[in-house]
C-alpha cells in the first residue's frame, strides 16, 4: 500500500525534554513502521526542530520528498508546561511552517501520477488558508482509494466549512466521543439520541464507508 500523509510536523516542547509529534506525523511514523509505501507531505522551518524532524523520519522510513523548508516560518510546536494543581497546559504556536504547505503544479502531478491508495489529512492540518487549499488542489486532482479524515476539534483550528468540507470528501472518519457530540451542533444536523445513531447518521449524510471512534476515557 502506497500511503500519503498530509499535515502537521510538529513538536511537544516540554520544560526538560523534546518528543515529535502532531497526528499526521504519528501516522505517518506507524504507516511506515507497519510495512506501507509511506510519503510525508508537510513543511518546516529552517531550524534545529526541522533537521531533528527529518531525522525521526529517516529513522523510521518515511519518504519526506514532498517536505518543503520555509525560510520564513519556524517549524511547528506546542509548549508543554504544568499548572499549580499539576495539570499540563498547551500552547500551540500559530503560523508556522505547516500552516504554509504549498506545491507547485508539476509536484502536484507527481503526486497524482504516483498512484497512491491512500491519503491521510485532518481538520487542524486547514488551519492556515494556504495548506487548506493544496490539500483542496490534491483532493480535486487525485484519485485515491481510500482518504481518511481526522476530525480534530482544536481551538481555533477549525471552521464550520472545513469541518464539513473534510467529511464530504472522507470514506474513513476518526474522531472521539466529544467530537461526534460536537460535530454535529458545529454543522447544525439533528442531535441523535446515542453514539450508533450519531455515527450512523453522519455515515448516512456524508457516505462515509468506515468511522473510528475513539473512546478517551478508556486512555491513560
Amino acid at each position: 500500500m502506497k500511503a500519503l500523509i498530509f499535515g502537521t510536523i510538529l513538536f511537544d516542547v516540554y520544560p526538560d525534554e523534546v518528543l515529535i509529534g502532531g497526528c499526521s506525523t504519528n501516522v505517518a511514523s506507524h504507516c511506515a513502521l507497519l510495512g506501507a509505501e509511506t510519503t510525508h507531505l508537510s513543511r518546516i522551518g529552517r531550524d534545529d526542530l526541522g533537521q531533528l524532524a527529518l531525522k525521526h523520519f529517516a529513522a523510521v522510513g518515511v519518504d519526506t520528498s514532498f517536505v518543503t523548508v520555509d525560510d520564513e516560518h519556524a517549524t511547528g510546536r506546542v509548549d508543554v508546561s504544568v499548572n499549580e494543581f499539576g495539570q499540563p497546559e498547551y500552547v500551540l504556536a500559530t503560523e508556522t511552517a505547516y500552516d504554509y504547505i504549498h506545491l507547485d503544479a508539476d509536484r502536484i502531478a507527481a503526486i497524482v501520477a504516483a498512484g497512491y491508495d491512500f491519503i491521510y489529512f485532518g481538520t487542524v492540518d486547514q488551519r492556515g488558508a494556504v495548506s487548506a487549499a493544496t490539500l483542496r488542489r490534491l483532493l480535486d486532482t487525485g484519485r485515491f482509494r481510500h482518504v481518511f479524515c481526522d476530525i480534530n476539534l482544536r481551538e481555533n483550528c477549525y471552521t464550520r466549512e472545513s469541518v464539513e468540507y473534510s467529511l464530504r470528501q472522507a470514506t474513513i472518519l476518526k474522531l472521539n466521543e466529544d467530537e461526534l457530540r460536537d460535530v454535529p451542533a458545529i454543522l447544525g444536523l439533528p442531535a441523535a439520541d446515542d453514539e450508533a445513531a450519531r455515527v450512523g447518521a453522519l455515515q448516512s449524510a456524508f457516505d462515509i464507508d468506515l468511522v473510528i471512534l475513539f473512546n478517551v476515557s478508556e486512555c491513560s
